[in-house]
């Protein structure tokens, strides 16, 4: 399948990916599925009779980062969401936001990554808010979010499955393990808006 390569480790897998309940201090990059591009990083997730999962994400894939949204539409999601932990005080920060950055200011339009961050910071997403704020973030727009850039590997949050060209469950025989790192997902992305050559692995 053409797409984004990437890892997921897990404890337990059964059937289709979904954006489920996080526990405290588990959705450091905010709600979603989260992948990378070292398979040494997955496996240690899966440790303990867990599972390896081969993610192919579409390379029109839209990210978090690339994404603004009014800032008054972000404070009305806060107050009026469900399941979300310590609204008053995310909403309260919003607003400082507003204040402090002369961008939002004047434009009214704030980064939506804003938003997952101030709630990651402030602990939110617990329980039932993660698939909550996961669904808002796709219904604007947001499918996932390029969290971590680093030497050994990227890390990528996906709030949207649908963006899943293909998933696939691997048994460590079927695995290469001595091919633990696949391209930074921009080079990915790069190789694949380009025809002429093959994808990188």
């Amino acid at each position: 399948m053409t797409g984004i390569r990437l890892w997921h480790g897990s404890q337990r897998w059964t059937g289709w990916p979904e954006i489920k309940a996080s526990k405290k201090g588990q959705y450091e990059c905010g709600p979603g599925i989260y992948c990378t591009t070292s398979l040494n990083t997955a496996r240690k997730y899966s440790k303990g009779g867990g599972s390896i999962i081969e993610f192919v994400l579409s390379p029109d894939t839209n990210w978090l980062e690339d994404i603004s949204i009014p800032h008054a539409e972000a404070i009305a999601w806060v107050k009026q969401a469900h399941h979300l932990h310590k609204k008053r005080i995310l909403a309260n920060d919003l607003v400082e936001v507003f204040d402090r950055r002369e961008q939002v200011r004047t434009s009214g339009m704030m980064p939506l990554s804003y938003l997952v961050n101030l709630a990651v910071n402030h602990e939110c997403l617990s329980g039932q808010a993660a698939p909550e704020m996961a669904e808002f973030l796709v219904s604007k727009g947001a499918q996932a979010s390029l969290c971590k850039q680093s030497s050994s590997d990227d890390w990528v949050v996906i709030f949207d499955p649908k963006a899943l060209v293909s998933f696939e469950p691997r048994k460590a025989k079927e695995i290469d393990w001595l091919r633990d790192q696949l391209a930074p997902v921009r080079e990915q992305i790069e190789a694949l808006s380009a025809p002429s050559q093959a994808p990188v692995f």
